[in-house]
């Protein structure tokens, strides 16, 4: 099964963008990475949106997204979340987007 889940924001939403100066600040991410950060965090707390949508909003084809998507989950900006049936089949993913980079202990 591809990774196609739904995108979860951990926290509140405002009607303009709210991007912590740590993540900007942060000299271990791409602008690309970044660029995407912004972009999550940008979209309404209730807002559903599939991995394989971002292509839609950006000019980036899928392997510069997922190269993005890798380094956000590795820096602990994004958790993703097996989600397995009553019969243990994996049926798809959500992916939580943090303000500030977590440890999978702290969840």
């Amino acid at each position: 099964m591809n990774n196609t889940g739904q995108i979860v924001k951990a926290k509140g939403s405002v009607p303009y963008a709210q991007i912590p100066n740590e993540l900007l600040r942060n000299n271990k991410l791409s602008m690309k990475a970044k660029g995407l950060m912004s972009f999550l965090l940008s979209l309404p707390e209730n807002w559903v949106l599939y991995k394989t949508q971002l292509s839609d909003h950006f000019s980036d084809g899928y392997d510069g997204i997922h190269t993005a998507w890798t380094e956000l989950e590795n820096a602990g900006y994004i958790v993703s979340i097996r989600m397995i049936d009553h019969e243990g089949k994996l049926r798809g993913w959500n992916h939580v987007v943090y303000y500030s980079p977590v440890k999978i202990e702290e969840i």
